[in-house]
């Protein structure tokens, strides 16, 4: 993974890891930074990363799709669909 990625990571959560530890408390990451970033990733001028960025943002916007259409299914359906689509996603999120 890129040094610039990894380092960005790492400052982007530790504030987060640091009140999480401190008031013994799980939080929830805002879903629009998270694409956002992974948008950034995709538009990249290094062909690599922009790859990597894409397949991330793909396998996002098909587990949104999943989401979209949970009305449409049964609750096991749509539990296993969601099972699949976050399989695709750490693939994809841990592919590089």
């Amino acid at each position: 993974m890129p040094e610039y990625f990894l380092n960005h990571r790492r400052l982007y959560f530790r504030a987060y890891r640091k009140y999480m530890k401190d008031f013994d408390i799980s939080i929830q990451f805002c879903l629009a930074h998270l694409i956002r970033d992974i948008q950034f990733l995709a538009e990249s001028h290094d062909k690599s990363i922009s790859r990597y960025g894409k397949k991330l943002l793909d396998a996002v916007r098909e587990l949104f799709h999943t989401i979209h259409l949970r009305d449409q299914m049964t609750l096991d359906n749509f539990n296993a669909a969601l099972e699949l689509k976050k399989k695709a996603l750490i693939k994809a999120g841990t592919a590089y």
